[in-house]
Order: structure tokens, then sequence, then C-alpha cells
């Protein structure tokens, strides 16, 4: 974790207050939770006013619409990412019809900071044109124009978090919470859906699904229909936002919670932050709990909780030596975040 007094002198990727007349371009990662935890590290540069557009999965726009920064949407194949990153490198230099000369960048600046971290995210801006900065990780190192220090912090979010203090030439301390802002629609939204299905305030949010394996051990914790089932008899309601293809699941082993399908990240985000308590997996949806403050029981099994635990400080973490927790340690829990003191 990065300590100390922050300073504010020019970097070697050539920011300086003309430079960032132009935006930065962030390549974001392709899944849900490091999208989540690379937040303060965009928050970070735009608290130092750089101008940012970031290059991400389609969901990005819905999750990351609170900030308001834009998003353009990776196309499928080489080719038309190649062209999508040519036509961001034409307007951020001003060569695009109507875009002002002052949005120039300066020669030899870094034009594109690289959160992910995959050979192809560094390989398509480069056949772009484009100046990229990010860690020279998966024998890319050739394709940066700046490769960042290998991060120090155990958690993925301070490699994150790192890689922006790099380029900004600055040191501080990663917050303690992601604060994610959400849209007064996306709110809106979320209360349309619960008064639409008679759920009031008094609702736990559970996210069971999880896609892979880790470890040769798949990444859901099973014990996920026992709890709802507990809860239910408690007379609490339980609500599931399923994702594509996770519908018939959600049937299946919940019959007893209430499954809004199909719902935009956003609206999910607003969900989880007016709910008593989330309880998730190792997941993007968890990481998204956290980012908005949700009182959160994050259940892990082979993850590695100090890289990959949610961010926050309602966060509790859930984990067993070998295998997974029983239900009734992860009731326990829950009961301890929904008493009156929790």
């Amino acid at each position: 974790m990065m300590g100390g007094a922050m300073t504010d002198t020019p970097t070697p990727s050539g920011l300086t207050p003309a430079a960032v007349a132009a935006p930065l371009l962030v390549r974001l990662h392709n899944w849900i939770g490091d999208v989540v935890v690379g937040l303060p590290a965009l928050q970070l540069l735009a608290e130092h006013g750089v101008p940012l557009q970031l290059v991400g999965k389609g969901w990005a726009a819905s999750l990351l619409a609170g900030p308001g920064w834009p998003v353009h949407p990776l196309p499928q194949g080489l080719r038309p990412r190649v062209a999508l990153w040519r036509g961001l490198r034409r307007q951020q230099q001003g060569a695009a019809p109507g875009a002002p000369d002052s949005a120039a960048r300066p020669r030899g600046a870094v034009d594109a900071l690289l959160l992910a971290t995959s050979f192809s995210a560094a390989l398509e801006p480069r056949l772009a044109g484009l100046k990229t900065m990010g860690y020279a990780t998966d024998h890319r190192r050739w394709l940066l124009q700046r490769a960042a220090l290998p991060a120090t912090g155990p958690h993925a979010l301070q490699g994150y978090w790192q890689l922006a203090c790099q380029f900004l030439d600055v040191q501080r301390a990663p917050p303690a919470d992601i604060g994610l802002t959400l849209t007064p629609a996306a709110t809106a939204h979320a209360a349309a859906l619960r008064a639409g299905h008679g759920v009031g305030a008094d609702y736990i949010v559970l996210c069971p699904f999880a896609v892979g394996t880790l470890a040769g051990q798949r990444k859901s914790w099973p014990g996920f229909p026992a709890l709802a089932a507990r809860l239910a008899a408690e007379g609490l309601t339980v609500l599931l936002c399923p994702g594509p293809g996770e519908e018939g699941l959600a049937r299946q082993q919940f019959p007893t919670a209430i499954a809004l399908n199909q719902v935009p990240l956003g609206t999910y985000a607003a969900l989880m932050k007016s709910a008593r308590l989330v309880v998730a997996n190792d997941t993007g949806p968890g990481h998204l709990a956290a980012a908005v403050g949700a009182p959160l029981v994050s259940v892990l099994g082979p993850t590695l909780a100090a890289q990959w635990a949610p961010w926050g400080q309602r966060v509790k973490v859930v984990q067993v030596a070998q295998g997974w927790p029983g239900v009734d340690a992860v009731a326990r829990e829950a009961r301890a975040w929904l008493s009156p003191s929790g």
C-alpha cells in the first residue's frame, strides 16, 4: 500500500496542465470485479484534472454512468477494435473534423493507460498508433511506451491505484472505501422495481452465481439455496438479480426468492445499496456491493482473499482453510449484520 505525502510534479508520461487538454484513453479490464476495484484509480486521475474516455465491455457504460465518464464499447474482433482505437486517436490528436487544435496532445505523451493486463489489451492500441502505459505483464513490454513498475500491494485495487499514481507521479494511499456514485435514474429504477414487486425496505440481496473454477474448485458457494430458505423462513425478503442464462437456475434453486431478471448494473448497484444486507460469492456483484457501501458478507472458497476480497469497511469475509464455510457460519455473520447493533 502506498503512503506518504502527495506530490504533483510533471511526469515522464507528459502530464502537464497543457497535456491534459485532450482526454486520456483508459482501457478497462474485461471483468466487472476488476473494473470496480479499478475505480479509485480513475477517481484519482479525475481529481488531478485528467479528462477520461474509457474503453471497455458494453456493460461498463451502465456501471460507470454515475461518475459520468464516456465509455466506448469494445467491438468483437481485432480489426474493429483497432479501428475504434484509431478513431479515438484521431479525435484525441485533434485530427477529427471540427476538433480544436488545442485538443492535441504533446509529442511523447502517453495517449492511453492500460488497466487491463492482457496481451491483446496492449496490442490493439499499439496497432492503432497510440502510446500506452501499463504493467509489463504477459510479454507485452515491447508494446508499451512506458512500462510501469510492478505493483507492491497485495490487493488488485492497489495494483490499479499504483498504476495511476505512477502516471501522475504522486504518492498517496488508496481510499478505505471505493464510493461508487450512482445516477438518479438508476436509483429511481431500483425503487420502481421494488415497488412493482411489493418489496419494502427490509430485504436481502443474494449474489449466488459465479462463473468458472479456481484451483480446481467452483467459485460458487453451494450453501446459497439453504441460506435463502433459512432467511425466507425467518420472514425476510430475498432478492436475486440473475444474469443472462441464470434465470432458470434462479427459479429452480431459489423458489422463495424474488428474481429480477436483466437488471442493468447501475440499477443492480442501487438495489444493493439500499438493502439491509448482501451475501455474495467471489463475483463481480460482490465487488459492486462493496463499492456502494452495502453491508456485505463475502463467501470465499479457493479465492486468495488478500488479493481479491471486496474492498471496503463494511465487508465481512467468511472463508475456511480448505473447502467452503458451512451454512451455519455464513448465517451467523448475516445475523450479526441484521441485528440492531450490526
